[in-house]
């Protein structure tokens, strides 16, 4: 099944897409046979976008406004941990006690490898 097949019309979707090269390009020096299977490599740099359905969104102009500036924060924590320890730390903190681990009473329902979560600003947002 493909991710398509996951998303509706209002849905916004924050891309992280690992840069990758080949091995040799990440060292000229090393001898073909060192290679382990000539696959490319993950260079640790991430390409960013955020996809939303504009044609197809039931949203009024300043709701999808409003999901287009939330998308633009969360990709933009991306570069803020890169470029600040502190900003990483208090990020990572974050995702260890509230995201890594849902707890039974967060989850609404699993399909199709799709988790739903309730969250503090369901509703509310």
């Amino acid at each position: 099944m493909s991710i398509q097949d996951h998303l509706e019309p209002n849905d916004f979707v924050v891309i992280i897409r690992p840069m990758r090269e080949a091995y040799k390009e990440v060292d000229p020096n090393l001898p073909l046979d060192t290679e382990p299977d000539g696959q490319p490599r993950w260079t640790g740099e991430v390409q960013v976008a955020i996809v939303a359905d504009t044609s197809n969104s039931e949203l009024r102009t300043e709701e999808f406004e409003g999901m287009i500036q939330l998308s633009n924060l969360a990709a933009a924590s991306i570069a803020a941990m890169e470029e600040n320890q502190f900003i990483h730390e208090i990020i990572q903190s974050y995702a260890q006690t509230h995201m890594i681990t849902p707890m039974s009473e967060s989850l609404e329902k699993f399909t199709n490898n799709v988790l739903s979560f309730s969250t503090i600003t369901k509703g509310n947002a």
